[in-house]
């Protein structure tokens, strides 16, 4: 554990085992020209909570998936399937807000036709795909847990038809701490809703 830094000829000095999750780090302030000290440098992704779903679920939420912790957030949904057609998306809602979503985007089908989505003052946003079974889900959340208004963006790609990008915003002053997601139409299946948090700097 302990270290015996060299501090000058034939000079040495302990420096004691540091805290769990502590790094070695150079500092000429101290003794032995080393501390330890918390990792630094860019952002991280820290897993918030992973959601297990049910069999035939019209909704799925996670609640306390936002906090003072994290300004933003990624949020994935991986191996669900879903009993809707193919071609519907995922509608996705923070804490009991049922109005004031708006969100836009464009997508590209795979023959190159381009296309446009949009709406406003919605009871939620779309976002991700549904290619019956599968369903999908790649989205960050900025700064739900503000009292301010919550943007996202998100990834939309239909395995058999197109893909593109949705962008939006939940227009009030509101501060959420939970999550909910549920298909356009019929229900989910298995699977698990991943909720992370990006790191300060």
């Amino acid at each position: 554990g302990d270290l015996v830094p060299g501090t000058g000829a034939d000079t040495f000095a302990r420096l004691a085992v540091g805290a769990n999750d502590t790094v070695l780090t150079a500092d000429s302030t101290t003794a032995t020209g080393l501390k330890w000290a918390a990792p630094g440098g860019g952002s991280a992704l820290v897993l918030v909570a992973a959601q297990a779903i049910g069999t035939a679920v019209s909704s799925v939420t996670v609640t306390n998936a936002f906090s003072t912790t994290y300004d933003a957030y990624k949020v994935f949904l991986i191996g669900c399937t879903s009993s809707a057609a193919s071609g519907n998306a995922i509608k996705i809602q923070l804490g009991a807000a049922t109005t004031l979503y708006y969100y836009g985007g464009c997508f590209t089908s795979y023959n190159s036709t381009a296309s446009g989505i949009g709406a406003a003052n919605q009871d939620g946003w779309i976002a991700g795909a549904i290619e019956n079974p599968a369903s999908s889900l790649e989205m960050e959340i900025y700064q739900p847990f503000q009292s301010l208004p919550t943007y996202m963006s998100a990834n939309n790609t239909f395995p058999a038809s197109r893909a593109g990008r949705i962008d939006g915003c939940q227009n009030s002053n509101t501060s959420f701490t939970d999550l909910k997601i549920s298909p356009q139409a019929g229900t989910f299946t298995g699977g698990t809703l991943y909720v992370y948090g990006y790191t300060k700097v």
